[in-house]
């Protein structure tokens, strides 16, 4: 999680292979310590796509009609991701320097934290994967008829596997293949 130490860990040749989200990727790629070989995350895919939803009744017309209400991000199983999608929203509706004090966010670690109280009107707003309200919808067809989605992301690298880049080729090939099968 912290990149320093994932530096030093790939330095040192203490990890050879490390799963990374995409954003801690972007963060140490420039030290030329990694060949990126997989992308996954799980059951989903390796993109995702980020919903932000509201409640149908609150007639949501704009980023800026969030100003000052309640936003849960799912960021379970896709680290900072769908803060800093949202941080990007913001800053394209307000000023970049209006970012920090637009909204309270709450990050939680799955869906259904972020789902059910916009769903309830306990908050406003959520920001969840496609692939989880998909989910949700086939659990609970009303959640369509009560919420509905203002915006979306483009699909987004969530995760990654990278070697160390003196990591031996053919090893490298047999793990990729091996954890492909395995997906």
């Amino acid at each position: 999680s912290d990149p320093k130490k994932l530096i030093d860990s790939i330095e040192g040749g203490s990890n050879d292979l490390v799963g990374l989200f995409a954003y801690q990727y972007l963060e140490i790629e420039d030290r030329s310590l990694l060949r990126p070989a997989i992308v996954t995350d799980g059951k989903h895919g390796s993109l995702s796509t980020f919903l932000l939803i509201t409640r149908r009744a609150d007639n949501v017309r704009s980023i800026e009609s969030l100003r000052d209400k309640n936003i849960i991000v799912d960021t379970g199983g896709h680290g900072e991701l769908p803060l800093i999608w949202l941080a990007t929203q913001i800053a394209a509706a307000t000023s970049p320097a209006d970012v920090a004090n637009f909204a309270t966010v709450t990050p939680v670690q799955t869906p259904v934290r972020a789902l059910l109280p916009v769903y309830f009107g306990k908050a406003d707003a959520c920001i969840i994967s496609r692939g989880a309200y998909i989910d949700a919808n086939s659990l609970n067809a009303e959640i369509q008829t009560k919420l509905e989605v203002y915006t979306h992301s483009k699909p987004l690298l969530v995760s990654l596997f990278g070697f160390r880049r003196d990591f031996d080729l053919v090893a490298a090939e047999r793990i990729t293949t091996n954890a492909l099968r395995s997906n």
